[in-house]
């Protein structure tokens, strides 16, 4: 199929689409999705990169600002959103007691056969939604990282923040990863074989449409695929709302503590705890 065609057809479609105020509609429930999901995000380093510096810096973090009745004994660990186990896995290897929570039954069964492979310390995976896992312990330390922070609207996002202090430790830290600068809108026609597909076992093409509200600070991106076996165009939405510090800060309860870990050209980190006498305040990030 001529390529100015293929282009044409996709276009269309993502003029075409409409959306509500607030539809999250990557399928996640789709078998094959989370699948390929995992596959292009597990495997694929340049999605993320390796995990070691996001340990690093957890537990540089952990060490100045945290505390827990094992003294200078390695955190327990709640890993939300874990995936398949990227963080969860390289926390265990150096020594901490980690349970690592994901709503995709696809990336939890990948994450337990890669923990089958590791040493160190206790690790386990629960196939749960993070908004209503109940975890029945508390942990020192509490982690929703990769940017998940901006895929929830902000009434949700300060429920899950409030559930969630309610299970740390004495002392606990809660640590949330907020996405940095704002991307430029843009849009991109990719062919097979130029990625590794999402969307489709097979060979499709795929556009990818760009939409920033700066004002709002709100993402929306569009993805129309051709599927070269079923000659159909199928388009995705995924809204992401991307939340300065100040605003993290005002979804806290008033017991609640929060500094900002800031790196540079890296993603800041709210880091939170429950700790009723610490002073809210910002500081520089540890452990450049």
């Amino acid at each position: 199929m001529d390529d100015r065609l293929i282009q044409g057809r996709l276009s269309t479609a993502l003029q075409a689409c409409t959306d509500g105020a607030w539809e999250r509609r990557f399928p996640w429930g789709d078998a094959g999705f989370a699948r390929r999901f995992v596959r292009v995000t597990d495997e694929d380093a340049q999605w993320w990169g390796p995990p070691e510096p996001d340990v690093s810096r957890i537990l540089d973090i952990w060490s100045h600002w945290g505390r827990n009745a094992g003294g200078d004994n390695p955190p327990s660990v709640l890993d939300l959103a874990c995936g398949a186990g990227r963080h969860a896995i390289a926390l265990a290897w150096t020594g901490c007691d980690v349970i690592g929570v994901d709503v995709g039954g696809p990336a939890i069964d990948r994450a337990v056969e890669k923990a089958n492979r590791r040493l160190g310390g206790e690790i386990g995976f629960v196939e749960a939604d993070i908004e209503t896992y109940d975890p029945g312990r508390k942990f020192d330390l509490i982690q929703l990282l990769s940017g998940q922070c901006s895929d929830f609207p902000a009434t949700e996002l300060a429920v899950l923040i409030r559930r969630y202090l309610d299970f740390l430790t004495g002392g606990g830290l809660l640590v949330l990863e907020l996405p940095g600068q704002l991307p430029d809108p843009e849009m991109s026609y990719r062919k097979p074989g130029e990625h590794a597909s999402l969307f489709s076992d097979g060979p499709c093409w795929e556009m990818r449409s760009t939409e920033v509200d700066s004002a709002a600070r709100l993402t929306c991106d569009r993805y129309a695929v051709l599927t070269e076996a079923e000659d159909r165009v199928t388009v995705y939405t995924n809204w992401r709302l991307f939340y300065p510090a100040d605003w993290i800060a005002q979804m806290l309860p008033s017991t609640a503590a929060m500094r900002v870990d800031h790196r540079r050209s890296r993603p800041d980190w709210c880091v939170i705890s429950n700790s009723p006498g610490n002073q809210k305040q910002s500081a520089e990030g540890v452990g450049r």
